[in-house]
């Protein structure tokens, strides 16, 4: 199909029509992110039923000593997450995004965690879980991939998530699972159950190190690099995400 003089937010009411014609995937490449956050704007004022999922570029310059934000990641994570069981709708992206490596497709289920009220928990290994897959501790839960450790209380921020999680122990068994705010650090609303999605696009456990360090040497020849004895000694400096392919 080629579509021509679609002005406007037109072009997203096209595009809603036609997914909704054909009950198929769409995957929506903008220009830029700027043309990626107008398309994504009209695609919810119109939209009422169909999926639309936005996979977001990482808005951080390639080998720079930045990380892309944790809300972005988080995006992108929930996205990767939806995908595979995804039949209609629309996913959007932008150039840059499609044209980076991504994680395996089975990354997320692999390295996901799922806890429940009544469930069994140990602190100790459930906090080497949380540094495997990511997550980062903190002494205050105040963004995406944090989690914090009081007593027999866990908070805990999840990717993909939009509200952090207050987890409530007796002994080993999870009493209570409850949603909170960061500015007052209130309980809000009691849950069931969540499920936790790895906290950056590459795992941190044993495994993945050596890949690191094996397809490092097979790429650069030697691991004496500042990026390489950091991540051998279980460290992640800034900007580690352009070297992904290199973990799996």
């Amino acid at each position: 199909f080629h579509w021509g003089s679609l002005y406007g937010s037109s072009e997203a009411l096209a595009l809603i029509e036609f997914t909704q014609k054909h009950n198929c995937v769409v995957l929506y490449i903008a220009r830029d992110i700027s043309h990626y956050e107008q398309i994504q704007k009209a695609l919810s004022f119109y939209n009422t039923s169909l999926t639309i999922l936005a996979f977001s570029n990482w808005e951080v310059l390639a080998y720079d000593h930045f990380s892309p934000h944790p809300d972005i990641v988080s995006s992108r994570l929930k996205t990767l997450s939806q995908l595979p069981s995804l039949k209609t709708g629309i996913v959007i992206t932008t150039l840059e995004s499609l044209s980076q490596r991504l994680c395996p497709t089975d990354y997320i289920e692999k390295y996901s965690l799922s806890l429940s009220r009544g469930g069994q928990l140990s602190i100790e290994s459930f906090v080497t879980k949380l540094i495997k897959i990511g997550y980062r501790r903190a002494t205050t839960v105040m963004e995406q991939g944090e989690f914090c450790i009081k007593g027999a209380l866990i908070d805990l921020y999840p990717m993909g998530a939009k509200k952090p999680y207050r987890i409530d122990l007796f002994d080993d068994e999870i009493d209570s699972i409850r949603t909170f705010k960061t500015s007052t650090q209130r309980s809000i609303k009691v849950i069931e159950k969540i499920n936790l999605l790895p906290a950056r696009e590459f795992a941190a456990d044993t495994q993945s190190i050596v890949n690191f360090e094996q397809n490092y040497i097979q790429e650069f020849g030697k691991s004496d690099g500042m990026i390489a004895t950091e991540v051998s000694e279980g460290r992640f400096p800034g900007g580690i995400e352009f070297y992904l392919p290199l973990f799996f």
